[in-house]
């Protein structure tokens, strides 16, 4: 039959979480059992456009059951999504789901009939029954019952919109895109009117307008051309596709319900366990190993991403495809971040080779792009006195973190344009006194004409990091700019002081007190000589 219908259903699994209890498996099994009933009931009250679906909608009596939160639940249960612990959770959550969803299907069908076109026989012989990785006792007991309501019973589907209304959990299947975010949504009619009245001029794209005012200027993101400007503190955009959107600060249900229910340790500790990891922070491995879990109990199709940072290699992003077909996955998304302005590089880097180029003092003068997986640890900075916030998730080039290569940073905040043009100025020359070949600084040059400030300082960094520059240089850099203790330049600077080994010499630097020998220590430049701290 050449038709399908999609009839698809999701279940929050954030709401069968309980601090006392964990996760609650009969609420959870109960709840499965109605969607099987109510998803079922909705063949019998839909309307198609063609007869070809209303055939395929009663003879297959398709339903797709999937869910949503999943990275959240994680946050609430201290869970890191990418570990043994995370990945074992989701293959027992998986399976039981499964094997729920199939004998609620066959209790319906002893009570209802069995779909149109099921044959006992041949269903309970096919490749894909012998082979489910369920409990041969559900097998047993549903073979039993001899009936099948539904052809199919599961899907997971992106569920962007769905977990936004309820209250912004991660999507489907996927991992927390970001404990906290900016997110831009359409501005209503009514509110587009209010806006008019209140004297927010802008153009109607709709109607074919196009033209900058004294609040809304171009700006480039990617290839797209868009308007920008702020209009009583509210940051607004308009683009050629939605027309006028603003901007919303939003934080997803998991991690605001670790801030609402942990004590201040409690928290503290899974950050620095690395539990409250976002979508691009985790490598294509895990992404693909925990796709595969749902693949493996799902009789249908996952929406997947796979995020992948701006630089990574053809050789890499093409082995993502074929080791999702040799792990019997049926298709994935990847999005890589800049992908509209970026050229993929085709340099093929594993973690050992990096790991060696990166464990000695050499620059290193060519290319370097992260490697297919790495080790990374999230940090929040916050400024105690302007309450801004950065998510920093610092990659490793080992095992024992003690080695940086990559910054990612996440935030609502912006940075000066002098502070920022001041810092990358700096830093880029550190590069090029250091040997980092021009083409590469060239390359690094092009992608900071777009991206926030924030963004712009991190890639600089991260560059100097990759090429294996000191991080005592890039942090002497920073310390020189004498930057305000607010700024994102100054709070990155401490960040990376403590990756600076024990004991390092400061270079050109002497105690003000007594002129001795600066070191490090404890993340922080102190006397050798007298022991006063730069820090207090």
């Amino acid at each position: 039959m050449p038709t399908g219908v999609c009839n698809l259903f999701s279940i929050n699994l954030t709401q069968f979480f309980n601090k006392e209890i964990g996760f609650d498996w009969e609420g959870f099994r109960k709840a499965l059992k109605i969607a099987v009933r109510f998803s079922d009931n909705i063949n019998d009250i839909s309307t198609v456009p063609l007869e070809e679906y209303e055939k395929s909608m009663h003879d297959k009596r398709r339903i797709g059951i999937g869910t949503l939160g999943i990275g959240s639940l994680l946050y609430m249960m201290g869970i890191k999504f990418s570990s043994d612990e995370g990945l074992a959770f989701m293959r027992k959550l998986a399976k039981f789901k499964a094997e729920t969803e199939i004998l609620a299907s066959a209790e319906l069908g002893k009570e209802k009939g069995s779909f149109k076109l099921f044959d006992k026989d041949k269903y309970f012989n096919t490749y894909w029954w012998k082979n489910l990785a369920i409990d041969q006792e559900v097998k047993d007991k549903t073979e039993a019952i001899g009936c099948m309501r539904n052809s199919h019973r599961s899907a997971n589907a992106p569920t962007g919109n769905m977990s936004i209304y309820l209250g912004l959990m991660s999507g489907g299947i996927e991992p927390v895109f970001s404990t906290e975010y900016n997110r831009y949504a359409i501005v209503v009619e009514r509110e587009r009117a209010k806006l008019r009245k209140q004297g927010f001029k802008y153009p109607d794209v709709f109607k074919g307008e196009w033209f900058e005012t004294d609040i809304l200027k171009e700006t480039k993101r990617g290839n797209d051309i868009l308007l920008k400007g702020t209009f009583k503190g509210v940051n607004y955009e308009i683009d050629k596709s939605r027309g006028l959107v603003n901007e919303n600060r939003v934080m997803d249900y998991g991690y605001k319900w670790c801030e609402d229910n942990l004590s201040a340790e409690e928290l503290q500790q899974r950050k620095d366990d690395g539990i409250f990891e976002t979508a691009s922070g985790i490598s294509a491995e895990s992404h693909l190993k925990s796709l595969a879990i749902f693949a493996e109990f799902t009789d249908m199709n996952n929406s997947k991403t796979i995020n992948l940072p701006e630089d990574y290699s053809y050789e890499d992003f093409k082995s993502i495809y074929e080791r999702a077909y040799a792990m019997g996955i049926k298709g994935t998304t990847t999005y890589r971040a800049g992908t509209m302005t970026a050229v993929l590089e085709n340099i093929k880097e594993d973690q050992s080779s990096i790991a060696s180029k990166l464990n000695t003092d050499k620059v290193i003068e060519e290319g370097v792009t992260l490697p297919n997986e790495y080790i990374t640890k999230g940090y929040i900075i916050r400024d105690a006195h302007t309450k801004k916030k950065w998510y920093v998730n610092v990659a490793f080039a080992s095992d024992n973190k003690k080695k940086p290569f990559g910054l990612f940073v996440t935030t609502n905040h912006s940075e000066g344009n002098e502070i920022t043009d001041e810092s990358v100025a700096a830093l880029i020359k550190l590069g090029i006194d250091s040997g980092i070949k021009i083409d590469f600084i060239e390359k690094l040059q092009n992608k900071l004409k777009h991206g926030n400030n924030v963004t712009k300082l991190a890639r600089t960094i991260s560059m100097l990091l990759r090429h294996n520059v000191n991080i005592s240089l890039i942090s002497d850099v920073l310390d020189a700019g004498k930057y305000p203790l607010s700024s994102f330049a100054f709070h990155i600077k401490k960040l990376l002081m403590k990756f600076i080994p024990e004991g390092t010499e400061v270079k050109g630097a002497v105690c003000e007190l007594c002129g001795g020998q600066l070191i490090m220590q404890e993340g922080c430049y102190c006397c050798r000589d007298c022991g006063s701290s730069k820090c207090g």
